[in-house]
């Protein structure tokens, strides 16, 4: 697992974990971060205000999008 983070996320009650992966980023924000979710992937990146976005997804039908926003806002506070 060479070079991947583990992101502990809580989700309706459940401490989960994920693995992710730095990616340099197009532009001057920094990176991006890849993480593997049940069901596909998901590519972040930060926004100008510090948020961080969607930017690509490989996922299959039935991932919940609140289970992604916890992964965001996980990524969010720990950036800080």
């Amino acid at each position: 697992m060479k070079g991947w983070l583990i992101i502990p996320v809580e989700y309706k009650g459940e401490q989960l974990e994920f693995r992710g992966k730095l990616l340099k980023g197009k532009g001057r924000y920094g990176y991006k971060i890849k993480v593997k979710v049940v069901g596909g992937e998901v590519v972040f990146e930060e926004e100008v205000n510090g948020k961080y976005k969607v930017v690509e997804q490989e996922l299959k039908e039935g991932v919940d999008a609140s289970l992604i926003q916890a992964i965001a806002n996980t990524i969010e506070v720990a950036a800080k």
